[in-house]
């Protein structure tokens, strides 16, 4: 098994690890009762388990995506059925456009799976992925590279950021010219943005 992860959203973040860790307990835990969550239940939920990470507790519904790529990642190595069909859009009542397959077919096989033998243990594998990701090196971005990045981003999730986000444009621009991953960078911007109003 490779540590080197890659989503469509491109390489995972310690962060989207460790929030990957706690979704998929969660997830293990609605297959066996044959249920789904939107993405906003399944923050509300990991916070409600967790309420003393603050990891978990600062978690927004932006860069959710990743999370669960890591997730499918994970079952895809295992061959289990992929748990993240379980997660639904508030509006739709249906998986977001990220899911790959046939969520109607892929639920079935969730829901007829037997989740009582699975491996919980997501620690094993997050460590390995923690300990690539802590060794890679890359360069940090200058500022130019930094306010791209933050056009990019925004332009992409535009609809789920909160309106003040406008107002962390220098903050944004700094911590992506740190180096840090820009999803963590646009979770921690928009707390900001929301506390501040």
């Amino acid at each position: 098994m490779t540590d080197n992860v890659v989503t469509q959203y491109g390489e995972v973040t310690l962060t989207d690890v460790k929030l990957a860790s706690i979704f998929y307990s969660i997830l293990v835990d609605l297959a066996k009762h044959k249920h789904s969550l939107t993405y906003g239940e399944l923050i509300a939920k990991a916070k409600e388990l967790h309420p003393n990470n603050e990891l978990v507790q600062n978690a927004i519904p932006v860069g959710i995506g990743r999370r669960l790529e890591v997730v499918k990642y994970f079952t895809d190595q295992h061959k289990y059925p992929d748990l993240t069909c379980l997660v639904i859009n508030k509006g739709s009542g249906e998986v977001g456009d990220g899911f790959h397959g046939d969520a109607t077919t892929t639920r079935a096989k969730v829901h007829a799976f037997d989740w009582e033998k699975v491996t919980l243990d997501f620690d094993g594998f997050s460590a390995r992925v923690t300990t690539h990701l802590v060794r890679k090196t890359t360069p940090k971005p200058k500022k130019p590279e930094a306010e791209s990045m933050m056009y990019a981003y925004y332009k992409a999730h535009k609809s789920r950021l909160p309106s003040a986000i406008s107002k962390q444009r220098d903050f944004i621009v700094r911590e992506l010219m740190q180096g840090r991953p820009v999803d963590d960078v646009f979770v921690e911007a928009s707390k900001k943005a929301t506390s501040n109003v």
